[in-house]
């Protein structure tokens, strides 16, 4: 509201995104004064056609009439559809346990997006396991309320349900305050839960994680 009030502002579009999908917070976001809102994980037709109704076509900002907004997209602007697995359907990755489809939804079925969100999703876990071990242990509130938001949102984005859910206990400790003992039994959960899917992608995953090289 404040931007807004600022007439230089008055045209600036401003887009709430949370991890929140209920109606309630939708309408709170707006209320404060948001001009949309989408949610995480990003569904990406929802995305487009959030975006679509704040975004000025070139031929409008020229003088020229604007397109149907209800229009399909530009191919330019479309998500390359055509980078499915590379030498066909058998390179496409499909580890245990991960609902890839449902994961492609939210990306357009763009298959080379996935891989890349999926090999660092690997990565920054592989190399984080020991700090957030630390941080169990040592019952931080605080921080593993941080990274078990971070998981869950991550979680979702590979579509791995079973990950997202582990995080979210310990998200819910965390936020309420279930004591030092459960905290720690629910991020002990989360841990062994995330070493199981790693292990789980160099199995199934080998291009897309080091056990690939050499």
């Amino acid at each position: 509201r404040r931007l807004h009030a600022d007439p230089r502002n008055s045209w600036l579009p401003i887009n709430a995104m949370t991890a929140h999908a209920m109606v309630e917070e939708r309408d709170r976001c707006l209320e404060l004064g948001m001009d949309g809102h989408v949610t995480k994980p990003i569904d990406v037709a929802g995305l487009y056609a959030t975006l679509s109704r704040f975004l000025r076509p070139a031929q409008e900002k020229a003088g020229q009439p604007a397109a149907d907004a209800d229009a399909d997209a530009a191919p330019s602007e479309k998500p390359d559809r055509g980078q499915r697995g590379g030498a066909g359907d058998q390179a496409r990755p499909a580890p245990e346990g991960f609902a890839v489809e449902e994961a492609l939804k939210l990306l357009g079925d763009n298959m080379s997006i996935y891989e890349g969100i999926l090999a660092g999703f690997y990565r920054q876990y592989r190399d984080s396991l020991g700090a957030l071990a630390a941080l169990v242990e040592a019952g931080d509130r605080n921080a593993l309320h941080i990274h078990a938001h971070s998981i869950r949102g991550h979680a979702a984005s590979v579509g791995h349900h079973g990950l997202e859910q582990a995080a979210l206990m310990l998200e819910l400790a965390c936020h309420h305050d279930w004591g030092e003992a459960e905290i720690k039994a629910k991020g002990r959960a989360l841990l062994g839960y995330l070493r199981a899917v790693l292990r789980i992608l160099e199995r199934d995953c080998p291009a897309l994680t080091d056990s690939g090289a050499g």
